[in-house]
């Protein structure tokens, strides 16, 4: 069992080659602001309200030691031993389990298996139960708070498997990557002494790959049987994208309705800007660097109606 007052310190430890002692500036503060990033995001799925203090920094390669100073809770009950062990674990989470980028739906996205959705299901629940036990004891004082290690196991799943996170530890794994120097880095928990509560979690260098990830796409996003207002319909040239408005925005997209492509062509089917469309649009997205959701690009399938700008309505 993990008590809220337990812990103190995350160790975060850079081990470098040649035993060095210093390693590129602007890499590690970029490196530690993504780590930051993510015990917010830690926080924030927890509700729990903390401040971040950095230790000196130690030799022995290069040692970040944070101290998650009082996260109070009703005036007595500090979690920063939770926080502190949620994050190691959700730092050492492998984000897929080789070097396909293409996998990565497979983990983060979509849950191909039974037993994958009741487990995502079980650690979203989890970290629900928790988040609602520790607003319960914001009003009571001299309570403590243990979490087993299955619960520790699936609130760092849930919190290693959103997007958001996904996307920034690949950013701090990228950058470690640049730094020819880091051999392996390590995650510990530490309690106010500097002593080691938890087993250190490393992670060598050949498996900063297994972190990173590029563009993730997401599942795409339909439409059914809405209105696109034709600006640049494309009659010869099937290769070539129409334009359309949708949502007072101007959108490109193609045609991928063969059947109404063909009645273009036997039927001679004449358009006009102005002209409106009913049919069903996909938009693929995909996540970026940032962890925002973008979109990509956009499809129209099943035609069922042209709309004239003179009224004239046919119905295919």
């Amino acid at each position: 069992m993990i008590k809220d007052n337990e812990l103190e310190f995350l160790q975060f430890h850079y081990y470098l080659n040649n035993e060095e002692h210093s390693m590129d500036a602007r890499i590690h503060n970029k490196v530690e602001s993504h780590l930051i990033k993510i015990i917010e995001e830690i926080s924030f799925n927890l509700g729990i309200e903390f401040s971040i203090e950095v230790q000196a920094l130690e030799e022995g390669g290069v040692i970040s030691n944070y101290k998650l100073k009082k996260a109070l809770i009703g005036g007595s009950l500090y979690l920063s031993g939770i926080l502190t062990t949620v994050l190691g674990s959700t730092i050492a989470h492998k984000i897929n389990s080789d070097s396909e980028m293409d996998n990565l739906l497979k983990k983060q996205a979509i849950a191909h298996t039974e037993h994958e959705i009741a487990e995502t299901e079980r650690a979203k629940a989890e970290t629900e139960k928790i988040r609602l036990e520790i607003q319960k004891l914001k009003n009571e004082k001299n309570k403590e708070l243990e979490i087993s290690q299955d619960s520790i196991k699936l609130i760092s799943l849930h919190i290693a498997s959103q997007n958001k996170v996904i996307i920034t530890k690949s950013n701090l794994f990228r950058h470690l990557s640049q730094e020819s120097k880091v051999d392996k880095i390590s995650t510990q928990s530490l309690n106010k002494d500097f002593q080691p509560i938890k087993e250190e979690k490393i992670i060598k260098r050949s498996d900063f790959i297994k972190h990173i990830v590029n563009d993730v796409k997401v599942d795409a996003k339909y439409e059914s049987q809405i209105e696109l207002e034709i600006v640049s319909p494309v009659l010869l040239n099937n290769r070539m994208n129409w334009k359309a408005i949708y949502n007072d925005e101007l959108i490109t997209f193609s045609l991928k309705d063969k059947q109404f492509r063909n009645l273009i062509v036997s039927k001679n089917l004449q358009f006009s800007t102005g002209t409106k469309l009913l049919c069903d649009l996909e938009i693929k997205r995909k996540i970026n660097h940032k962890g925002e959701i973008v979109n990509m690009g956009k499809s129209v399938y099943s035609v069922t109606q042209i709309i004239y700008t003179d009224g004239d309505v046919i119905d295919l």
